[in-house]
């Protein structure tokens, strides 16, 4: 089984919690089968077998870095070493309390299965070592012999498989309860995300018609153009001015509806502005319609936007004014006062 080394944050370093705890309750372990060594001089006992059961564990966890065999091995080895204190101690009831303490522990990686290699090990070693110790045999501990017969070690064995139950149970409702909560805070995440989403995308909504609303109050013909020139926006005057609908030049290319106007002043100085990236201002006089335009271009990263108006009845006036001022200027140097002379 492969560990969920890319759920840590959600799983809160469950496992690796569960293993850093473990490190101190072994390496304690470890020291109280030393100090009970004192008491009968089981020094190799408390040194090999504990020893050997650290190392069993450590190994298999260097060896497996992605597995969970590891935890199994824990498992085994904490049934171990309160099989070792029983015997350091010849037999001394409160040590069976250690196996409560393991299985205890166990709940924290939040798997009930743990559970069962620790207690098929204590069974075993239970009923061997009992049925060893009736029929006689010398330096077999499991308990006193005047207080622990086949009754006392058949109880003692169903509570100690009840209390493994138990941990089993609690291992699995609070895995379970922790999924839960997982489910609750991605689900939680999720509705943020969202809610988020909908309000940028209000905001953004909010924003493109406020700016529509501003294009299409300005007195200017306004439309823009993407990297490709295809129209992306066309306002209600430019409508007016150069009679295209929205409809006819929305994502159209400028250049394919305005065919006639390829190689014009505006073709040149729109393609100009594109390239240097600075905008231009100009006249051009667009002969389909008999108009002329005043035009701004300014360019983009994505394109280019274009405000013109029609100036033609300006450009009218001034031809007029500069047709009136020719007339005054050859009346008077046409006077009879001229002529005289």
């Amino acid at each position: 089984m492969r560990r969920e080394t890319g759920l840590k944050p959600a799983h809160f370093n469950v496992q690796d919690r569960s293993d850093t705890l473990m490190n101190y309750f072994l390496g304690a372990y470890f020291l109280f089968g030393l100090v009970f060594a004192f008491f009968y001089d089981t020094w190799m006992i408390g040194i090999g077998v504990g020893g050997l059961s650290l190392s069993a564990y450590y190994i298999t966890k260097l060896a497996w870095p992605n597995s969970c065999r590891y935890q199994y091995v824990l498992s085994i080895v904490l049934g171990v070493f309160t099989a070792q204190f029983i015997y350091q101690l010849h037999g001394l009831f409160e040590m069976h309390f250690f196996a409560l303490i393991g299985s205890a522990m166990l709940i924290t990686y939040q798997k009930w299965k743990l559970q069962l290699p620790m207690l098929v090990f204590l069974l075993v070693h239970h009923i061997l070592l009992s049925w060893l110790q009736y029929d006689g045999f010398s330096h077999v501990y499991l308990g006193q012999p005047d207080h622990f017969n086949f009754q006392t070690m058949v109880i003692h064995i169903l509570l100690m498989a009840v209390f493994f139950f138990i941990c089993g149970l609690c291992a699995f409702q609070l895995h379970k309860y922790h999924r839960i909560q997982l489910h609750q805070t991605a689900r939680m995440k999720q509705l943020q995300q969202e809610a988020q989403l909908t309000t940028a995308r209000r905001s953004s909504q909010e924003a493109l018609e406020e700016r529509n609303i501003i294009l299409e109050s300005i007195g200017d013909a306004f439309f823009a153009v993407d990297k490709n020139w295809d129209v992306t926006y066309w306002n209600q005057m430019a409508e007016k001015v150069l009679y295209k609908t929205k409809a006819e030049m929305l994502n159209h290319s400028l250049w394919a509806v305005f065919a006639t106007s390829v190689d014009s002043a505006s073709y040149r100085n729109y393609h100009e502005a594109v390239r240097t990236n600075v905008a231009v201002h100009f006249e051009d006089y667009f002969e389909p319609l008999h108009k002329w335009y005043e035009i701004s271009a300014y360019p983009s990263a994505v394109g280019l936007s274009v405000y013109f108006k029609d100036i033609t009845q300006r450009k009218q006036h001034l031809a007029e004014l500069r047709e009136s001022e020719k007339r005054y200027s050859d009346v008077f140097h046409f006077s009879p006062a001229d002529v005289g002379r």
